[in-house]
């Protein structure tokens, strides 16, 4: 569908409360780990325009070390057309942000939502937005997942907005450079800037994903070159 928005964030991080507010929705909501388990679509008509929303799992990163994680980049990668809206809280937002700093490293362009902005407010905690948009390349808003008027302005922007920027930090360019320099042995095969990324990270689905024979060979090129710390700290 081309018409398809995915909510991406950390447990906890107010994605079920936008989705229950964005499309009039009775999905649970609490404080522990793993509320939403697998991916929940639904159906919205937004002036006129039918659009499928999709609440993920809850994840730290694009590298799973859970069953929710795992649910969240499938759905991700077999879904690469989606429009993302990376919902992340506002009272963590350094920790919350190493998933979003993911998304654009592996080429997603995700909307940010910064949400809890009535709590900030209350806190006298203010974030520069229009800093945070030229640091990140990507639109950033201050939301109240609980104000229906705050999501429903989102869901416009994401839908109505196909320049959404694309942001590009040079580090990842210098990465995958560095990548295709390497003698790993590969045959040629073809590889995506994502899975590049993630065999450096030697992520176990990527490897799995190419049935690496020479796993041993790679991994011992890929310490020896420090892997992709080497390229970030030169």
């Amino acid at each position: 569908m081309d018409n398809l928005i995915a909510l991406v964030g950390n447990p906890n991080a107010g994605k079920s409360t936008f989705f229950n507010n964005a499309c009039m929705a009775e999905e649970h909501v609490g404080n522990w780990h793993g509320v939403t388990i697998d991916s929940k679509e639904k159906l919205i008509k937004l002036d006129g325009k039918q659009i499928a929303v999709a609440d993920l799992p809850g994840a730290y990163s694009l590298s799973p070390y859970s069953y929710e994680e795992a649910v969240t980049r499938d759905y991700l990668l077999s879904h690469k057309n989606c429009k993302i809206i990376n919902i992340i809280d506002g009272n963590n937002l350094e920790r919350n942000l190493f998933l979003t700093l993911e998304l654009i490293e592996l080429g997603f362009n995700p909307v940010l939502c910064i949400n809890m902005a009535n709590e900030l407010k209350k806190n006298h905690v203010q974030i520069d937005i229009k800093n945070l948009e030229k640091m990140l390349g990507v639109k950033v808003f201050l939301i109240n997942a609980q104000n229906k008027k705050d999501c429903k302005s989102v869901l416009n922007f994401v839908i109505y907005n196909n320049d959404i920027c694309k942001s590009n930090f040079d580090y990842v360019k210098d990465i995958l450079n560095w990548f295709d320099s390497l003698n790993l042995g590969l045959n040629d095969r073809k590889l995506t800037e994502y899975q590049k990324i993630k065999f450096l990270e030697q992520d176990e689905y990527v490897l799995d994903e190419f049935k690496i024979d020479n796993y041993e060979n790679i991994a011992k090129v890929l310490e020896s070159e420090q892997t992709a710390n080497f390229v970030i700290t030169q």
